[in-house]
Parts: structure tokens; sequence; C-alpha cells
């Protein structure tokens, strides 16, 4: 899997929490009994609060000699041993970070780019456009209503849809890596194939992702979304509400959205708004990317009912060209709360550090 070094603006993945919450895992998971009795001679609590206490993620990533005076009381087999231990924790968690940076980059551009590509393609769709001057003759207090509302939804999607799908994705990783649904080693060696010769091996890993958000709420969406275009809408609002903003019906403008959805993923591919690789052909993970490319084309076709109808309810701006404050105002919807992060048992709690670390350098082990 190719190494994504320059992590996106709207979600820092906190390396130092990923990493000792899977030093911790593989020590239960990995080690043997009499291995973990070598170790424990050498620590007085969990493995991961020792490290912390010993300000071990630091040393590592500034210079491995550092990291390696930690442990240089150690003998060779209890070495041995913490090396399996933090060698397994780093490429986890390399893994996860590789994978949800690749996932945020399409849906950075899917969310903030690809509707205004969109929007220029509606726009040149003589039935769309039709059909939008019509609603506006026949009920343009309705459809003035329908874009008010669009305008909440935008805002989440713009300023928070990004974030909740980034942190929910870290957790889903995360989860499906330490399920018992594969034997520890045989996930290991597919982790390292992904890191050190590039290969997809998300599909290996997929048994259980499904079950975590946002997958486990696909299913229902796409269900929706099969049966015409109010129902289209239905999906899209269900998600959005679980995701943490605000539920919407638009009986109005459903019309012009069905006709629009016609540019679904697919459609983008095709005519280049994004590029599809290796992550987008995994069943599970091309379906969240359409719904993501629903969302674009929500966006591009609610934009372009407010250009065509003059209204300049989501640019704040009337037909006179003064600004509406109170209309152009946006929730900042502070009762989004972040998905907690996998459990760890009481006894292996610790306390993480909070803020963003830089990478470590998946070029390099971490043998002490």
């Amino acid at each position: 899997m190719k190494h994504i070094k320059k992590y996106n603006d709207f979600f820092q993945f906190n390396e130092k929490e990923s990493f000792y919450y899977f030093v911790d895992y593989y020590y239960n998971e990995l080690l043997t009994k009499n291995e973990k009795i070598i170790l424990e001679q050498y620590i007085d609590s969990t493995l991961s609060i020792y490290l912390i206490n010993e300000n071990f993620f630091n040393k590592i990533k500034n210079r491995y000699d550092k990291a390696s005076k930690v442990v240089k009381n150690f003998p060779d087999k209890a070495k041995k041993s913490l090396n399996k231990v933090l060698d397994a924790a780093k490429t986890s968690m390399e893994f996860v970070k590789n994978i949800v940076s690749q996932l945020n980059e399409f849906i950075k551009k899917l969310i903030n780019e690809t509707p205004i590509k969109i929007k220029n393609k509606l726009k040149s769709d003589k039935k769309i456009i039709s059909e939008i001057k019509k609603i506006e003759k026949g009920n343009k207090q309705g459809l003035v209503t329908d874009i008010n509302e669009c305008k909440n939804v935008i805002g989440f999607y713009k300023k928070q849809l990004g974030n909740i799908l980034s942190k929910n994705l870290t957790d889903s990783f995360t989860k499906t890596i330490t399920a018992d649904d594969l034997p520890v080693e045989e996930k290991i060696q597919f982790i390292n194939e992904s890191i050190s010769m590039g290969k997809n091996v998300i599909s290996s890993l997929i048994h259980k992702l499904e079950t975590y958000p946002p997958f486990n709420l696909l299913k229902n969406v796409t269900q929706m979304s099969e049966k015409g275009a109010n129902y289209i809408i239905n999906g899209l609002s269900y998600f959005t509400e679980k995701m943490g903003g605000p539920s919407f019906k638009l009986p109005v403008i459903a019309s012009v959205i069905g006709m629009a959805m016609e540019y679904n993923l697919e459609g983008l591919a095709k005519h280049g708004f994004i590029q599809i690789v290796g992550l987008i052909t995994i069943p599970t993970i091309s379906t969240l990317m359409k719904l993501i490319g629903y969302i674009a084309t929500f966006i591009a076709t609610v934009v372009l009912v407010d250009e065509i109808c003059n209204l300049g309810l989501l640019s704040g701006k009337h037909k006179d060209g003064e600004i509406d404050k109170q209309r152009h105002t946006e929730p900042e919807y502070t009762n989004v709360s972040a998905p907690k992060k996998p459990e760890i048992k009481p006894e292996e709690q610790n306390q993480y550090s909070p803020g963003n670390d830089s990478s470590l350098s998946p070029e390099n082990n971490i043998s002490v």
C-alpha cells in the first residue's frame, strides 16, 4: 500500500494513541505465557504504561539509540519478545493510518471539490434545468423552504462529516485488526505485506468491517436509494442523522435531485471527477464511496437550483445583493460527539497523551 506522508487537513491521526493501543493488544495476544513472565520481571505495570513512562514513543521518533536505552537492562530473550510486540504495534498503526489517509483524500475531494464539477455538468443538462424552472414557477415558496433546509445539511457535510467519518474509519479498521476472526500471526503477515510490498490486503481483513460504523449503515442506505428519488433522499437523511447531522425531507426539489443522481460514483469516475484505485474496488468501501458520491451530487444539485433560480440563499445574497446574515448563519452542531475508541480492559487501561504526532518512518523497524 502506498504510504501517504501528507495527512489531509480535516483529521489528524493520533499515532501515539494508536501505537500504545496495539502494544497492549499484541502483548496479550501475540506473546506466550513464558514470554510474558520474562518481560514482567522488568515492567511494573502494563507494557504500554511502562513505555509511556519511559517516553518511548517520542524517543523512537527521534533516535533509535535513545529508545534502546529504555530496555538496556533487559536480557536478549526479553528484548526479542518486546521487539515482536513493538514491530507488530508499529506496523498496525501505520496500516490504519495509511488506509484512513487514502480514504480521507477521496472523501475530502468528493465533498469539497467534486460538487463544483458535477454542478457544471448538470448545468448543461436541459432536462434538469427545465425541471428546476418548472418547480420555481409552480411552487416558489416550497422551493425556498427546501433550499433553506438544505443549507443546514450542506453546512454539516462540509464542516463536520469528514472529521466524523475519519474517526469512524480509524475506529473501524482498528477493531477489524483486533477482531478474533483470524489468527493474530496471519493478520500481521497481511499487514506487513501491505506496508512493505504495497499490496492491497484489505479484502483479507474485511470479514468484520461491515459490522462497524459507518459501514454498518450502508445496507439500509443502499436499499433506500434503489427505490427512487424520494428514497435516495430518505437514505441520505438516515445516514446524515446517524452521523450526527440533521435529518431532512425535500418534497419540492426531490425530482431534481433524483434526476441528478444518475451521476453516481461510476459516472464520476467516467467523467474523470475522481480516480478509482485499489481500495475502491472492494465492495464495502466502494459502497461508502458511492454514498459520498451521492452527497457530492446532492450538494451540486442544491447549489445549482439556488443559482438557476437566483435565490442567493446558499451564498447569503438576495437578488438585491445584500447579505442575509440570519439565513446565512450555519449551525455548529456542537452536540456531535466523536465515536469511542476500542475498549481496553480495565487492567490494561492507560492514559494517552493528547495532540497530534509526526509519523514514524515505515522503513525503520523498532528493534531495541
